[in-house]
């Protein structure tokens, strides 16, 4: 069966690999892990080919089953928690047309298998783990499932993990690019207001005004959300403006006085 079932998946003849597999997933589950990857991809191409929505619902539930068990005999739970939780999404949201009831928990699901991948794996998490964590963390902020603090939360957890693989391998463009993305998710997320913002950068202050980088990004996002009176503010205007003294840090320098009315210090 092993190797009947292999030469029609080698050949991606999956109609004709499928029954042999169903033999072994079911009879010998242990006998290798490849029954796992290659179950999960045999069925996305059934999904793939799928016209109907309850057929197609079929086949993520087939897959969601192939990781479960993958779990139950291989281990590695958080890793395949956080492939489960992405594929889960992912096939989900072909379908544009679902109510935001079916969202919310369409959204709870996948958001159990990727906050479980990323408890387990934590530093260790899978980079497209982390970005599809974000999306899913805001649309439940947006959908009213949570609420502003659990966005800034999972932020940090998620953009923590993607500095420390960025500064172990500063070229790595997967990681540069996922960081870019989950700042993206944030700032867009509604969660990101004046108020979130300077409890999330205020008691970290000291390890950002090093950066001018760091202290930009936070000026900009200060500056997006109307919060250019804040203390933070004025904090960094000040340490950019005294690490790069430039055209736009002079002008925030300046404005900054002007709201101080410290005319003797803006001239």
């Amino acid at each position: 069966n092993l190797t009947m079932y292999d030469q029609f998946y080698r050949q991606e003849d999956y109609k004709s690999a499928l029954e042999p597999w169903r033999m072994l997933y079911r009879i010998y589950p242990k006998s290798t892990k490849n029954i796992y990857l290659h179950g999960c991809k045999m069925f996305e191409a059934k999904f793939n080919q799928a016209t109907s929505w309850t057929e197609k619902n079929f086949y993520i539930d087939s897959i969601m089953n192939v990781y479960d068990k993958r779990i139950k005999h291989f281990g590695e739970k958080g890793f395949v928690r956080g492939r489960q939780g992405v594929d889960y999404i992912k096939f989900k949201m072909v379908n544009e047309n679902w109510t935001d009831d079916q969202l919310k928990e369409i959204f709870k699901k996948g958001y159990g298998y990727l906050d479980e991948a990323v408890k387990e794996e934590g530093d260790k998490t899978e980079t497209p783990v982390l970005v599809v964590y974000m999306q899913t963390t805001s649309r439940l902020f947006k959908l009213g499932e949570f609420p502003k603090e659990k966005v800034l939360e999972n932020y940090e957890l998620a953009s923590g993990i993607l500095d420390k693989y960025i500064a172990a391998s500063p070229n790595d463009t997967k990681s540069i690019d996922s960081k870019k993305i989950v700042n993206d998710i944030f700032e867009v997320s509604g969660a990101a207001d004046c108020e979130a913002l300077i409890k999330l950068y205020e008691p970290k202050f000291n390890q950002l005004e090093t950066s001018i980088d760091a202290l930009k990004k936070v000026l900009r996002m200060l500056d997006k959300q109307e919060c250019t009176d804040s203390e933070l503010f004025a904090k960094a205007s000040e340490k950019l403006y005294a690490l790069e003294p430039s055209a736009e840090a002079a002008f925030n320098m300046g404005r900054l006085f002007m709201k101080r009315n410290d005319i003797t210090k803006g001239k």
